[in-house]
């Protein structure tokens, strides 16, 4: 296990396959809503929208695959066959709860920064008793800005009044733990238990410490 890392005051935690184990909801959605129109998801396609919001995806898959819908009904869609895995059946990646209520215990702020939609993100984390924990929740969707840019980040910290250097990220989209470390962030690959590099492109040589799961990630404190 890494030593403790030093003079972190915020910790900010992706949720998609970070701290939920989730990413089987949206590759299960892929297979399905594109089936039905003949189609599959493609390498080049899960890259495409590793890092993007729920509205950037849409707009992308509507593109991509030259579709007849529009973005507003993929999105309806998609989060329709969602709800009821983020409100009842998604777990968590193993030690994620612990950690974090560790780190909020020892006197970290605990943000999210994510692509997910604050409708299938809120319900997940209230299953687990982890919403009073998050100073906030920031969805790439509501502020208008994308993991794949810094911006996001440096947002996240202006948000908690501390500077870009006092701050972790988790995550587990090589595209999003770039960014961040661009916004001047210290961050954790999480893989899970995927056997795959999620978005296409490995996380190994992104991050500052990779890790499978949170029993094997850096203290904070």
């Amino acid at each position: 296990m890494p030593e403790a890392l030093k003079n972190i005051r915020v910790a900010i935690f992706d949720l998609d396959g970070t701290l939920f184990d989730s990413t089987h909801v949206w590759l299960d959605i892929d297979d399905k809503f594109l089936s039905k129109r003949g189609y599959a998801p493609t390498p080049e396609y899960h890259s495409a929208i590793a890092a993007l919001g729920n509205r950037e995806v849409a707009n992308f898959t509507v593109k991509y695959y030259n579709l007849p819908d529009t973005p507003d009904e993929l999105m309806r869609e998609w989060f329709e066959m969602a709800i009821d895995a983020y409100a009842n059946t998604v777990e968590l990646i193993a030690g994620a709860g612990e950690y974090v209520r560790a780190a909020s215990a020892h006197g970290i702020k605990i943000y999210a920064v994510t692509s997910l939609s604050r409708e299938l993100a809120e319900p997940c984390l209230r299953r687990h008793n982890l919403t009073d924990l998050f100073e906030e929740v920031i969805a790439s969707d509501d502020c208008g800005l994308s993991k794949s840019s810094p911006e996001i980040f440096t947002y996240a910290a202006e948000r908690a009044g501390v500077r870009a250097c006092e701050c972790v990220v988790f995550d587990d989209v090589a595209a999003a733990l770039r960014s961040a470390k661009r916004a001047g962030m210290t961050t954790v690959a999480v893989r899970g238990d995927k056997s795959y590099s999620h978005g296409g492109e490995s996380v190994d040589g992104v991050a500052d410490y990779v890790v499978a799961d949170f029993c094997r990630a850096p203290k904070l404190y």
